[in-house]
């Protein structure tokens, strides 16, 4: 070489030094303590001043820069960079690729990026590692796009050949996980407004031919069923021979005593995340032949198929052999979506099928969603089709709407129902959700309760009569929380319907409360003389001077308490007035 030829070269040099130029480098010979400096093309200063301590210095410009534009430090040419059986990789291991392998790869790919550290993640395997996991793109384009995903393609399978194996950062073996990422990058669109992953049967070409092989070879750790499952949920996207074939591999590396009980959980794990309808045949035989339907009875697999509104994948598992009486599934009953559908005319035909119902605690909680919707009726019914009882739910409230008496009096229309049910009349119910609250039977606790206002529904008497009619204890007194008789509730309601309807079905005027006063008397409270008119011409031979103290007659209460309306009617009908002045004097001292 020259002075002429040399001197194009940016390097600075005395009369006492010489070179030798090749390919993108250059070595000078010069004198040990000489100071040389690489200045990089694109900068407009000088790196530091260095001293040679050989007298021979190496400088390169191809490097992994882009064209060789830039100059990196001038390394001491004394070795050549890791062999690879050397201690190069993380934690000391030597790295899969030879340095041979590595010179062969394409100068693209050696090149795509400047990293001073780029060598060693794509002989000890990082490279792949992220090309496999999506986190790697070689183009500058999107990552989903089509030369994105072309070139990424492209450099796999040229590492892949070269002996790579894709490694964590810490130098583990990643095939397991960074196969099911691999896979996973050509999911199919979830939504219709997604568009399909490029290539993405060349990808899967790729994972069959050249990814599965390796994945055989490799076995997983046992403890790590988390990328075993992910690899299996989005294998099953394969075409039918590579699917089988990765389950197979998945299933060959289990220990031999767990491979049953791993089989159900992989089967769960696998159809409670895919659409189940879109999953060819042999594939979901494979799935469900060993899986052991107790497994997936147990499981929300099929809840997933009816919230993703899969009904081919709902029947598909029905007719498998799983039970319909799932827990997870079974609220779904009440959905109108296609799936759900399915689900519930399958549910009803095996309970008609008398093969069971569903669990109490399921189908109380089904006929509590029903009774929420007031008008959903069919849908009462249908919970107690699937095993709920009315007497067990009513009986244990645990919220305050569940209590009967509120239920019945928000909501009347679902009296039918219950009473359809066999709901029973004669037990007591709990009036409140406290554990020591009062109790009564279903039209003493419906008489008894009211709403913020104080009133009841316009439906109040239609209430008393369909209870009545199927459980008559109109007369009854005693063990109605305070011994007092259901007249003088219904007189409380201020309704004459049910005063009315009361009489109708026999409750006696004359019964006696705890303290001895008639249930009729209860007209004094808001002066009720209309309903005292009622009662009179219902019973013709009421005692309208029986009083619990014979000093003080009901005609002197009415004048007492403030009732006139209904002092008058009894003075007219001939009532006895007597201690008027004791009992104003008895309110006086309380």
């Amino acid at each position: 070489m020259t002075r002429e030829q040399f001197s194009q070269i940016p390097v600075q040099m005395d009369g006492a030094s010489c070179a030798l130029a090749g390919a993108g480098v250059f070595f000078v010979k010069t004198f040990s303590g000489a100071q040389f400096s690489g200045v990089a093309a694109s900068q407009n200063f000088a790196a530091p001043m260095r001293t040679s301590k050989t007298g021979t210095v190496l400088v390169s410009l191809d490097g992994f820069a882009p064209g060789g534009m830039d100059l990196y430090p001038v390394r001491q040419a004394i070795k050549p960079p890791a062999p690879a059986n050397s201690e190069y990789c993380a934690h000391g291991m030597p790295a899969d690729m030879s340095l041979a392998a590595f010179h062969a790869l394409p100068p693209d790919l050696k090149r795509h990026r400047q990293s001073e550290d780029f060598q060693r993640e794509v002989m000890c395997g990082q490279y792949l590692h992220g090309l496999m996991a999506g986190s790697e793109n070689p183009t500058p384009s999107p990552a989903n796009d089509a030369i994105a995903r072309a070139a990424v393609l492209r450099h796999i399978r040229v590492l892949l050949a070269a002996g790579s194996v894709p490694r964590t950062a810490s130098g583990e073996s990643a095939w397991w996980e960074a196969s099911r990422r691999f896979l996973a990058g050509s999911e199919p669109p979830i939504s219709p407004n997604q568009a399909i992953p490029a290539m993405r049967q060349d990808y899967y070409a790729l994972f069959a031919e050249e990814i599965l092989p390796r994945l055989a070879a490799s076995r997983p750790d046992p403890a790590d069923h988390g990328n075993t499952w992910l690899l299996a949920r989005h294998a099953v996207n394969l075409p039918d021979d590579a699917a089988l074939r990765t389950l197979d591999v998945i299933k060959s590396m289990q220990v031999p005593d767990e491979l049953v009980t791993f089989h159900k959980y992989l089967a769960d794990e696998v159809l409670g995340k895919v659409r189940v309808g879109a999953l060819p045949m042999p594939v979901f035989d494979w799935l469900t032949r060993e899986a052991g339907m107790a497994a997936l009875d147990a499981s929300s697999v099929l809840e997933h198929m009816i919230v993703r509104d899969d009904a081919v994948g709902v029947r598909r598992l029905l007719d498998a052999g799983a039970s319909p009486l799932n827990r997870w599934a079974a609220p779904h009953v009440l959905s109108q979506s296609a799936a759900a559908t399915a689900y519930k005319s399958a549910l009803i035909e095996y309970v008609h099928g008398g093969k069971g119902k569903l669990q109490a605690d399921v189908a109380d909680d089904l006929l509590r969603r029903a009774l929420d919707d007031c008008t959903g009726n069919d849908a009462i019914s249908l919970a107690f089709l699937l095993g709920a009882d009315p007497t067990r739910f009513f009986l244990h409230p645990t919220i305050p709407k569940n209590v009967l008496a509120v239920r019945l009096l928000y909501c009347p229309s679902v009296l039918g129902p219950l009473l359809k049910a066999g709901m029973r009349l004669d037990q007591r119910y709990p009036l409140s959700i406290a554990r020591d609250g009062q109790t009564d039977t279903p039209l003493g606790g419906y008489l008894r309760m009211r709403d913020p206002n104080g009133s009841l529904s316009a439906q109040s008497a239609d209430v008393v009569r369909m209870l009545l009619s199927s459980h008559n204890n109109a007369k009854e007194v005693a063990g109605n929380g305070f011994g007092n008789p259901l007249l003088k509730y219904a007189i409380e309601t201020g309704s004459m319907e049910i005063v009315k309807t009361m009489l109708d079905f026999g409750a006696d005027p004359q019964a006696k409360d705890a303290e001895g006063f008639p249930a009729w008397l209860r007209v004094l409270d808001g002066d009720k003389d209309e309903i005292l008119l009622e009662i009179m011409q219902a019973r013709p031979g009421l005692d309208l001077n029986a009083s619990p103290d014979e000093r003080i007659s009901p005609l002197a209460y009415a004048e007492c308490l403030g009732a006139p309306r209904v002092a008058s009617i009894l003075r007219q009908r001939g009532a006895l007035e007597k201690g008027t002045a004791l009992c104003r004097q008895a309110g006086k001292k309380t």
